[in-house]
């Protein structure tokens, strides 16, 4: 039988002290349902210590990601106000295993969204939009494991920065989200891009998804990250990472050092 507790509180460990543990499935198969137990437990520990659920992150946002996993939709993690970066401006990287950055849109919902009748129109449940710089991390050694070992590590959820709040009504073209460009920089050089039409084939899609998964977390759930196009890449002390989305604006950390273990 599946030690839940047990599981939770060494991917939790790691999680706290920045060290690496061995991938459950390793010692033994870890099927879906129990790795959803590990993750709900997992979260809950953190809850417990007086973090705050906020949002949930999302992903892969793309159909070869999602192939590449043997699923049929995106999966989402838990973010609590912990992990939200965006006051410090800078990443610490003595607090994580081999954390790594990704640049997505962040949706943040209206609360009535969350309680009332789910909205026809997507665009009437997000009352702002961002430009987000997600820092994933696995808890198991060179960002490497199988879905359940990834659901029951919260899909990598570990900090994320936003850029400046913009309702959708005041982008050009109103609401529209499509066709604009998204570069993830380190110390300014671009490193990698992809587009906004990339999520998903269109970000709204990514916004629906994520809002019937937010309504079941709980009204804390207003903060949804899109998942990024971008492959996730490795951080190392001293540089300065930036995410940009064309007429979203940009958001910038600090990386300080040395890496965890």
């Amino acid at each position: 039988m599946t030690d839940i507790p047990a599981l939770a509180e060494r991917l939790d460990d790691a999680a706290r002290t920045g060290c690496a543990v061995p991938r459950i499935s390793d010692a033994s198969p870890l099927d879906l349902q129990d790795a959803y137990r590990i993750r709900t437990q997992l979260v809950d520990r953190r809850l417990a210590r007086g973090e705050n659920l906020v949002g949930l992150k999302l992903g892969p946002c793309t159909a070869a990601g999602m192939a590449g996993l043997g699923l049929s939709a995106p999966l989402e993690g838990r973010l609590t106000d912990a992990m939200d970066l965006t006051a410090r401006g800078r990443i610490d990287l003595a607090a994580f295993v081999a954390p790594r950055a990704e640049v997505e849109i962040a949706f943040r919902l209206a609360p009535a969204a969350l309680t009332g009748e789910m909205p026809a129109d997507p665009r009437d449940a997000v009352e702002a939009v961002a430009v987000a710089l997600e820092i994933a991390d696995s808890r198991y050694p060179d960002f490497s494991f199988g879905l359940p070992d990834l659901v029951a590590d919260n899909c990598c959820a570990a900090g994320f920065a936003l850029g400046p709040w913009l309702p959708p009504a005041s982008l050009s073209p109103a609401f529209s989200l499509g066709g604009r460009g998204m570069r993830l920089r380190i110390d300014g050089a671009i490193v990698d891009s992809a587009g906004t039409d990339d999520v998903l084939g269109d970000p709204w899609a990514m916004a629906v998804h994520g809002l019937a998964l937010a309504r079941q977390a709980g009204t804390g759930a207003r903060i949804l990250l899109s998942g990024s196009p971008i492959a996730p890449r490795p951080l190392a002390a001293g540089q300065v990472v930036q995410a940009e989305i064309d007429g979203f604006g940009s958001i910038v950390l600090a990386v300080d050092g040395p890496a965890g273990a």
